[in-house]
C-alpha cells in the first residue's frame, strides 16, 4: 500500500509533517491534520467580529456583497465572494479551501463531535498547534450568525512550518441544529487579513448548513 508522504509526492505536493502522537483526544481529528498541513505548505497563509470583538454574543455579518454559486462541503453550502476561487477540496472528511490571493479560507466538517467551544478548542490544539513554531490564542466567545446560528470564536497569530510570513486569522466553529459540526478558519499574512475580513464575513453569514 502506497504510504500518505509517497502519495503526496506522487501528486507534487509537499509532504506535510507527521500528525502528534495519537491521543484519545486527537484521534477524532487525525483525518484532518495532514490536509490542514499541506494545505498551508501550499499557500501563505480572516474574518473578524462585527463591532467589538470582546463582546459577548455579538452579531458576526458580512458586507452583504453579491455572493458566487453555492459549494458544497458535505452537507455546508459556501458561497465564495467575488474574486475568491476554489483552491482545493477534499471529500472525506469534508474539506473546502478558499483563496484570494494570499487570503485563505478552510472549511471542514470534522468527524469530532461535542459543543461548539469544544470544537474550537479541539481545532486549534489538534490541527494548528501541531504545525505552529509559536501560536497565541485568544479567549474564545459567542457570537450569532445572521441566521440566529451560535457559534463559537477566537483569533490566532503564529509562525507555521514551511511558511515564510507569520500568519493572523481566526477560527469560529458550530454545531446546527441537526448536529452537523462545521468549523471555519480564515487567515492570511500578519497585517493584512484585515483587508479581506467584510469578504469573509459574508462567506460565513451566508453558508447553508443542512
Amino acid at each position: 500500500m502506497q504510504s500518505p508522504d509517497s502519495a503526496a509526492a506522487h501528486r507534487g505536493l509537499p509532504v506535510p509533517p507527521p500528525p502528534p502522537p495519537p491521543a484519545r483526544r486527537e484521534s477524532r481529528w487525525l483525518p484532518a491534520i495532514g490536509a490542514l498541513a499541506v494545505i498551508l505548505f501550499v499557500s501563505v497563509g480572516g474574518f473578524l467580529l462585527a463591532g467589538e470583538p470582546t463582546a459577548a454574543g455579538q452579531e458576526l455579518t458580512g458586507d452583504r456583497g453579491t455572493p458566487g454559486a453555492p459549494v458544497s462541503v458535505g452537507p455546508v453550502s459556501v458561497r465564495p465572494a467575488p474574486g475568491w476561487t476554489v483552491a482545493e477540496q477534499i471529500p472525506d472528511p469534508p474539506q473546502l479551501r478558499l483563496n484570494a490571493g494570499s487570503a485563505q479560507l478552510y472549511v471542514v466538517v470534522p468527524p469530532a463531535q461535542g459543543r461548539a467551544e469544544e470544537l474550537l478548542h479541539g481545532y486549534v490544539d489538534q490541527a494548528l498547534a501541531p504545525q505552529a513554531r509559536q501560536l497565541s490564542v485568544s479567549a474564545d466567545r459567542p457570537v450569532e450568525l445572521p441566521s440566529g446560528q451560535p457559534a463559537s470564536l477566537l483569533s490566532y497569530v503564529g509562525s507555521f512550518e514551511g511558511v515564510a510570513s507569520p500568519l493572523e486569522g481566526e477560527v469560529l466553529a458550530l454545531v446546527s441544529p441537526a448536529g452537523t459540526p462545521v468549523v471555519f478558519d480564515g487567515w492570511a499574512p500578519e497585517g493584512l487579513w484585515v483587508g479581506v475580513r467584510e469578504e469573509v464575513r459574508t462567506m460565513i453569514a451566508t453558508a447553508e448548513i443542512a
